[in-house]
């Protein structure tokens, strides 16, 4: 009873703190906002919003370990990684490889059910200059770097004691759920994070860790935010239930599926090793 309550409780605090982390950046933001100045939408202000919320966010998870867990930020590590450049640059590709997919499945989708499914027909965007995009694409880095120490790293790695799925899972319940929270966010934002979160769970389990999830979620926002920087409408609230949504969601579920089994069968294969020997 009491090693049960133990693990309940083990439970709720590693979900406090990588709700409260990121929480403590988000007030930040609020009251720094006004200091600041800048043009409500613009990019200035997406950035601002991310380096200001998420540096104090990777800052409160640092002093949280340091001080309260008694251990260093290296240690949310699944496993070392000994060729870190390798790892970053196939997360990376996967991200873009995996986003065109979906934009191709969307396309056909539109082709055949016609206009009421959304498709990306704004015309050509110039997008920001290299140097702009360059920036961005850090300040990315940081802020998609940030959630998966607090949420791969931190939350899911404190709940291995549950087992590796149901860490996975709930720590992707957690990230979908907080990202409700943004303003206008639907029910299909939300299930199309958790299915994020899922693969990032997979992803940073795998050979690759954090620095692979790091690296897909880096590109998967980037790809999606950079190229339109600065154009009207850019600003993406989360509103509605796209089609893109559902079919990020079906195009995830899918992947989930194959990693899993890819796992399973893995294990299942070192464990028939001794006994064949």
């Amino acid at each position: 009873m009491a090693d049960t309550a133990a693990r309940g409780w083990r439970v709720v605090r590693a979900v406090v703190v990588a709700v409260a982390v990121i929480a403590l950046g988000q007030l930040l933001w609020r009251a720094l906002r006004p200091v600041y100045g800048l043009e409500g939408g613009g990019v200035a202000e997406s950035a601002a919003f991310d380096l200001t919320a998420f540096l104090a966010a990777l800052l409160a998870l640092v002093l949280w370990l340091r001080f309260a867990e008694r251990r260093p930020l290296t240690d949310l590590r699944p496993h070392p990684v000994r060729r870190p450049l390798p790892s970053v640059l196939v997360g990376a590709v996967l991200a873009v490889a995996l986003l065109l997919l979906t934009n191709v499945i969307m396309g056909v989708a539109g082709s055949v059910v016609g206009d009421g499914v959304r498709g990306d027909d704004a015309g050509d965007p110039a997008g920001p200059g290299f140097g702009l995009a360059v920036g961005l694409l850090a300040v990315t880095a940081v802020q998609a770097s940030t959630e998966e120490l607090v949420y791969r790293g931190y939350l899911m790695g404190s709940l291995r004691h549950l087992g590796t799925y149901p860490a996975v899972l709930l720590s992707s319940l957690v990230f979908g759920l907080s990202h409700g929270l943004n303003p206008g966010a639907s029910a299909g934002y939300v299930a199309a994070t958790f299915a994020l979160g899922v693969l990032l769970g997979f992803i940073a389990l795998g050979p690759g860790g954090l620095w692979m999830s790091c690296a897909f979620h880096t590109a998967w926002n980037a790809a999606q935010s950079i190229p339109s920087a600065g154009e009207p409408g850019s600003e993406q609230d989360g509103s509605g239930v796209g089609a893109g949504d559902l079919i990020w969601v079906f195009v995830a579920a899918v992947l989930c599926y194959a990693v899993v089994t890819a796992l399973l069968l893995r294990r299942s294969a070192r464990r028939a090793a001794p006994a064949a020997a």
